[in-house]
């Protein structure tokens, strides 16, 4: 009303020092954006973004990070996991990134690097390579691993055990195995997915060993399992994936980078036959994933269409990130056409329908 004061209400915060008290801890649950945008970094498999945010929460406070894990429950966000997942993101990068040690294997489209330390069980392999594809169909390569034996002359086995529903990234545990000369090497991993877009303009896959636990609640594994020589992946294995700007035609690119350190589990084995055996498979697995690329994503009865097709909402979101992030690191304004069933020169298709059936 006319001649009355204005009120305006606001929400004054308690005092939030160390140790933090019951209503400090409600204030910052309920009311700190910090704190609600580390949350939903978090949901987003954003973990770089949410440790951020985090700090900086800390620093706006005067906290010591540690005080803010201690009362995880209360906040309503695992402080000290998304620290963990922070750090071991960073560490898969700085393996990614760092040429020491490497050794050159083989060089074309696909480069293949080998790498083996004196005294150390890991055998380890590098291969980097720019796909004539949408970053979606490049993730759905690892996403529906159980379709790899279907086109991999190698892969003796490819069984997903369990994969969590979300909408993107994603997060899996498999069963792997593949033919050698000498034997048949088998691995359980457990396959997590990180938006690091921001940071990076990549999408982050961790590759980490399978728990006992892990094995027991998502089991059992596929039959034969244990006549292969169980083999174990080393720290930092991972994979990373950048939409690129299309190229001058149109076609959509992907940055693709793969590192695995491996430990076979053999007593000994001599490094230079590791690294000649890397540099024969790697081209032949590296045609064969590029014909499924070119094929059989463009073929609507293949199976890797099906599946992008029964999944609408998580590549929706996923097209819709990696437009974002296009856009702001490259200034433009599509990555790809729109991911849909192309319309295929007849002799194409059915080239491709035979090349989706072989077995």
């Amino acid at each position: 009303m006319p001649g009355q004061p204005n009120y305006i209400s606001h929400v004054v915060s308690p005092d939030i020092r160390a140790p933090l008290t019951r209503a400090a801890l409600k204030w910052l649950q309920s009311s700190e954006p910090l704190l609600q945008h580390a949350t939903e970094a978090a949901a987003d498999s954003q973990m770089l973004a949410a440790r951020k945010a985090l700090g900086g929460l800390c620093d706006k406070h005067s906290l010591e990070f540690a005080e803010l894990a201690r009362h995880s429950a209360a906040l309503g966000l695992d402080v000290q996991s998304i620290d963990d997942h922070a750090r071991h993101i960073q560490q898969m990068l700085e393996g990614i990134y760092s040429d020491e040690g490497w050794t050159m294997s083989h060089e074309s489209d696909l480069k293949v690097l080998y790498k083996h330390v004196k005294g150390q069980p890991y055998h380890s392999v590098r291969m980097e390579a720019i796909l004539d594809a949408p970053i979606e169909h490049a993730l759905a390569m690892a996403v529906e691993f159980d379709l790899v034996k279907t086109w991999n002359r190698f892969v003796t086995d490819s069984v997903i055990l369990h994969a969590k529903k979300r909408r993107y990234p994603f997060l899996s545990y498999f069963y792997g195995s593949m033919w050698t000369p000498f034997v048949i090497f088998g691995a359980c991993v457990k396959a997590e997915g990180y938006d690091i877009g921001e940071e990076d303009r990549s999408l982050l896959v961790s590759l980490t060993n399978m728990t006992d636990d892990d094995i027991a609640k998502f089991g059992p594994l596929p039959a034969g399992h244990e006549r292969h020589r169980r083999g174990f992946v080393g720290p930092n294995s991972c994979m990373r994936l950048e939409a690129l700007p299309p190229s001058a035609d149109g076609r959509p690119r992907t940055k693709g980078v793969v590192v695995a350190h491996l430990d076979p589990q053999v007593p000994f084995v001599p490094p230079f036959l590791v690294n000649f055996l890397i540099k024969v498979a790697s081209p032949s697995a590296f045609k064969m994933m590029k014909k499924v690329l070119a094929g059989l994503f463009l073929n609507p009865e293949g199976d890797y269409s099906r599946r992008i097709e029964a999944k609408p909402e998580v590549n929706a979101t996923m097209r819709a990130r990696t437009k974002e992030l296009i856009n702001k690191f490259y200034g433009v304004r599509d990555y790809a056409p729109p991911v849909q069933q192309q319309k295929l020169p007849a002799k194409k298709q059915r080239r491709a329908l035979l090349f989706s059936q072989r077995r």
